[in-house]
């Protein structure tokens, strides 16, 4: 990752360093905004007592930025101030001072703003979002299933693991899927004896045969949905 050397002694703290920081952070900030959905609460932002809506920060227009809150409205504004500096346009020796424009602070705030650069309605904004974290995905070929003649045992499918992912605690999302479409039958399963190496399926009450039959999985250890808020 690309950094600043900040010694030895005498750092050149000037407008150059600063443009510096500003393009070694803003591209990192913008790829982490891609990572959500637009129009997101990131924190915040929720109602209290059905009259007070509270601080918070939203992504929005691809674009992070503290929330204000305040009393409850169907709208929110954004708005951006401007605060200017005085800035030495000559030289040390020769120094000419104008005042410009510095820092250009955005932000959002409840209600409707008059001169606000835009206000939209606050149902446009989308939950916190929820990150699933996830210790292994995989497809597991099964191939052909018959009916069996008992099915006090089903038919049973090993799914073996690569890896270990370090616990038997998991949820094992998963989807079958028929390569050969015309395959009708149908099934019911349940998963069981799961390790921390793999688990097993246990296919019963199978009614036709079914060919080219494939099973995606997605292994979440348990309690790891996290809320963004």
């Amino acid at each position: 990752m690309n950094r600043i050397a900040t010694t030895p002694r005498g750092f050149p703290f000037d407008e150059l360093s600063l443009a510096e920081i500003q393009e070694q952070t803003v591209p990192v900030l913008n790829a982490i905004a891609r990572l959500i959905p637009d129009r997101s609460i990131i924190y915040g932002c929720n109602l209290i007592d059905f009259a007070t809506r509270v601080d918070g920060f939203i992504l929005y227009a691809g674009e992070f930025m503290p929330f204000v809150g305040g009393a409850n409205d169907g709208n929110f504004s954004i708005l951006e101030n401007v605060v200017d500096r005085t800035f030495n346009i000559g030289t040390d020796m020769d120094p000419m001072l104008e005042d410009h424009p510095a820092y250009y602070k955005r932000y959002a705030q409840i209600g409707t703003i008059v001169d606000a650069e835009s206000v939209h309605p606050f149902t446009s904004l989308k939950p916190s979002p929820r990150f699933l974290t996830y210790l292994k995905k995989g497809t597991r070929y099964i191939g052909t299933v018959v009916p069996t003649v008992s099915d006090s045992t089903g038919t049973v499918i090993d799914v073996n693991f690569d890896t270990t992912v370090g616990t038997p605690l998991y949820m094992v999302l998963s989807n079958f899927y028929r390569a050969n479409e015309a395959a009708l039958g149908s099934f019911d399963f349940d998963i069981f004896g799961r390790t921390s190496t793999g688990f097993k399926i246990r296919l019963k009450n199978i009614t036709a045969v079914i060919t080219q039959l494939y099973f995606d999985y997605l292994i979440v250890p348990n309690g790891t949905i996290n809320d963004g808020g």
